[in-house]
């Protein structure tokens, strides 16, 4: 996080933020907003420093999540439409190589599993 400029930490976690939950003002102000205790639009330089730190750790983890995401996808499109179904079904059982081993463990064979896993450990990065 602390290779980012400011202005790119703002837009991270602008981009990350819910489309809900945003708004960029008429001059181009990057506003959220702003989680309990505070609920209220605000502008997000001008957002406490505990909790800017929080939603930068949170639209990081975001961001790195999503990243993840497009390369599962990106893995399973080479193998098919069965693949692609299946990482469609949930967004859960993605966090760790084992989870993605198991969730398709239940709908291909141990050959099928084996190739697979293989080519996302050489491809996604958990």
């Amino acid at each position: 996080m602390n290779h980012l400029t400011e202005t790119e930490q703002i837009e991270l976690i602008f981009n990350q933020a819910h489309a809900d939950h945003k708004l960029k003002s008429s001059t181009g102000e990057m506003m959220i907003m702003y989680p309990a205790p505070h609920f209220c639009l605000g502008a997000i330089h001008d957002m406490p420093d505990d909790l800017f730190s929080s939603m930068l750790a949170d639209a990081v983890r975001k961001q790195k999540r999503q990243v993840r995401d497009e390369s599962l996808l990106s893995v399973c499109s080479r193998y098919g439409d069965k693949y692609v179904s299946h990482l469609n079904q949930t967004r859960q059982w993605r966090d760790c190589i084992d989870d993605v081993e198991t969730y398709f463990g239940w709908i291909l064979s141990p050959a099928e599993l084996s190739d697979f896993i293989f080519a996302i450990r050489n491809t996604v990065k958990f």
